[in-house]
């Protein structure tokens, strides 16, 4: 099997799973096939610079064996992490599969949120309780006869139940019609999606290369920096724990444009109850394709990219680091001293950037002091 191949079973089990509640067999499978599909033997990295704030950060990442988790909102990219839709649209959508089964979508909501306005009083809760589950599951439809009959063996009178009954459709009535004009309502919320989703997303972004100059120029302050090896197959002596985190490891993909994104496919989920798989299948991967797409313009970076959400801590104890490449330039600064001294001290290779004489081309050399 290709590595390509093995790269979309991981997508596949992706979609599907949730790497933080699957048992520990799950996840050894899960991350046991994605070192498979890694480029380099399992080896990607990071570029960095070796001045000022952004070196001290590098430098206490290395010193304590973690991988800093940014923020989506502050990345480079305006556009990361976000999720391309048209609220109109889905607005619109929305409405209509609600008018289309106005019952379905009202039970949902009434077990969500309507309970506590309709009763007050214990007693006033049980006959609700008894009518509600009255609801036909193939109409959705309130069976009032079945309704009457279910207070009337509780023990409540035939002609207050059907007086209750009565109250209660009449309320639904006034319910459903309030929905439908609620659904104009979201527009402002989804247009602060973004907003509040890329502050709850955590990147840490890796690429696939070493040599990239492009990357060099971009990251590593200006050609006179370093760049981080990263071993994912250090990860398989550490706890399960921390194999969870990293199953959410995937590959950037980029195109011309982003796709839309659905919201209305939230809504059919959540008012079938949560029961359909193929759905929830298929949302899961438009959402993934959302925050892993970018355009095509950023295709030279390579990346890959680990995902968390809505973390307490930005720092994922891991100790994967297995080299560092440093720029000819820098070698002799107080900084890359530091950098070989703690690389000696883990056993980390060392490679040194260098330009040829013709100063057309970098090339790189194992670090010889």
């Amino acid at each position: 099997m290709t590595k390509e191949e093995l790269y979309q079973q991981h997508l596949n089990a992706m979609y599907s799973t949730n790497a933080e509640t699957c048992s520990e067999e799950e996840v050894e499978e899960i991350f046991a096939r994605l070192l498979q599909c890694l480029p380099n033997d399992g080896k990607l990295y990071k570029y960095r610079s070796i001045e000022g704030e952004a070196f001290a950060y590098a430098l206490d990442g290395l010193q304590n064996k973690y991988l800093w988790m940014a923020k989506a909102s502050s990345l480079n990219d305006d556009f990361d992490c976000s999720v391309r839709f048209d609220p109109m649209k889905d607005i619109e959508t929305g409405r209509q599969m609600f008018l289309e089964e106005p019952w379905r979508y009202f039970n949902q909501w009434l077990r969500k949120n309507s309970d506590r306005k309709f009763y007050t009083t214990p007693i006033e809760k049980f006959r609700f309780q008894k009518a509600v589950a009255c609801v036909d599951k193939t109409t959705w439809q309130l069976d009032e006869n079945k309704a009457l009959d279910a207070l009337e063996k509780s023990g409540i009178p035939r002609a207050r139940a059907k007086k209750y009954i009565a109250d209660l459709l009449q309320w639904i009535e006034k319910t459903i019609n309030k929905c439908s004009d609620d659904l104009k309502e979201p527009l402002s919320a989804l247009m602060k999606f973004n907003e509040k989703n890329r502050q709850n997303i955590y990147v840490f972004s890796m690429t696939e290369t070493y040599d990239s100059d492009t990357m060099w120029g971009l990251y590593a302050n200006s050609n006179r920096g370093f760049c981080i090896e990263y071993n994912l197959w250090k990860a398989q002596s550490l706890p399960i724990m921390i194999k969870r985190k990293l199953c959410n490891l995937f590959r950037m993909i980029y195109v011309d444009k982003v796709q839309e994104f659905s919201f209305a496919k939230l809504d059919r989920y959540f008012f079938h109850e949560f029961q359909d798989k193929e759905l929830y299948v298929e949302i899961n991967k438009e959402l993934l394709g959302q925050l892993l797409s970018k355009e095509i313009g950023w295709r030279n970076e390579k990346e890959w990219r680990l995902l968390e959400f809505e973390l307490t801590d930005n720092r994922l104890y891991a100790d994967l680091v297995s080299g560092l490449i440093i720029d000819e330039r820098v070698l002799q600064t107080d900084n890359a001293k530091m950098l070989i001294r703690l690389a000696k001290d883990r056993g980390w290779s060392i490679k040194v950037r260098k330009m040829n004489v013709l100063g057309t081309k970098h090339f790189y050399e194992k670090y010889v002091p």
